[in-house]
């Protein structure tokens, strides 16, 4: 399989979803299901409360992993 197809099938996991595990760190790891969506660029974005473990996590150090599964998969 060539890297396009293989980009391909990211974008299409991407687009075809609705849900991310957000993984956040402060003096403990956090992850969390999250809504999220995606601009043309593939930026990404998620609405959460300001005071929610993962948004004080983000916004304080900046920093944060996601994964991605395709939920359609048999």
């Amino acid at each position: 399989m060539t890297q396009e197809q293989f980009d391909q099938i990211a974008r299409d996991i991407i687009k075809n979803n609705i849900y991310l595990t957000l993984a956040t760190c402060d003096i403990k790891p956090w992850a969390a299901p999250l809504y999220y969506c995606v601009d043309n660029q593939y930026s990404f974005y998620f609405i959460s409360q300001v005071d929610s473990v993962h948004t004080t996590h983000v916004l304080k150090s900046g920093e944060a992993a996601f994964a991605i599964f395709d939920s359609h998969d048999p």
